[in-house]
């Protein structure tokens, strides 16, 4: 059976090794994904998400989108 773990809208999930630690992109609206030089309101953020603790983190505050986040090869940094 599907599980919630979260009912905030995240894309592009990019999960670490252990499980403890998500890194998404918010969805604060839609927007066209190709639009160059986009900025406004709903443009999107990089977060991590701490699994044991259940709180979320905002890693990233550019004016323009941040977009595909992934952990390096040692799960140290992204």
């Amino acid at each position: 059976m599907p599980q919630v773990e979260t009912p905030l809208p995240l894309d592009d999930v990019n999960v670490n090794k252990d499980g403890s630690h998500w890194l998404y992109m918010d969805l604060k609206g839609y927007e066209e994904y190709w639009r160059k030089h986009h900025t406004s309101a709903i443009t999107r953020d990089v977060w991590v998400y701490n699994t044991s603790q259940e709180s979320h983190k905002q890693l990233t505050d550019f004016e323009g989108e941040d977009r595909y986040p992934i952990w390096s090869h040692d799960q140290e940094s992204l």
